[in-house]
């Protein structure tokens, strides 16, 4: 049996993984009879991709609370089951950015996705913002075809930014880089 879902966890520090397990779910929607079935991107069968528990480290927090962004990349594959070998049918990327500004005393918190910024919100506190920057997201991939074997990868990458990073993604926010 092949597995359906492989969830690889990547982190930049020690101590996440010394809290409470992360974890990285997806989803993918089974159709019937009464629900509307489209192949489309962000359909009602694309798949649904959550995390818990990834930015809760206390160095995290602290970093953020500091004027470092947390920045989460998720990257989402397709593969077909082969014969011999799998093939890698589609891949979707996307970031998710938790920062505080220090003059709103708020923390507010972004999607990325391709030349897209979504803002999630402003929250009054740093478990509020990780709430919904964790939370499903319905990605942008088509559902397999119908009658097709395949399985979703996973991959999660958390980091803090640089200030460089900072300095570049604040641009990126304003409208200045392309």
């Amino acid at each position: 049996m092949f597995l359906r879902a492989l969830v690889v966890l990547l982190f930049v520090s020690a101590p996440i993984l010394a809290q409470d397990r992360p974890s990285v779910q997806i989803t993918v929607p089974r159709a019937d009879a009464s629900a509307q079935v489209t192949n489309e991107p962000g359909g009602p069968r694309s798949p649904v991709v959550s995390s818990a528990g990834v930015l809760s480290s206390g160095q995290i927090r602290s970093l953020v609370a500091n004027g470092f962004p947390a920045r989460m990349h998720y990257k989402l594959e397709e593969w077909a089951v082969g014969r011999i070998f799998d093939n890698l049918r589609r891949t979707v990327e996307w970031d998710v950015v938790v920062k505080f500004d220090p003059l709103a005393k708020i923390f507010q918190a972004y999607r990325l996705v391709g030349d897209r910024a979504v803002r999630l919100g402003d929250f009054p506190d740093f478990n509020s913002a990780v709430s919904a920057a964790e939370g499903p997201y319905v990605t942008l991939m088509p559902p397999p075809k119908r009658g097709q074997r395949s399985y979703n990868s996973i991959v999660l990458e958390v980091e803090s930014l640089s200030l460089t990073d900072l300095d570049e993604v604040e641009r990126w926010l304003r409208g200045e880089l392309k």
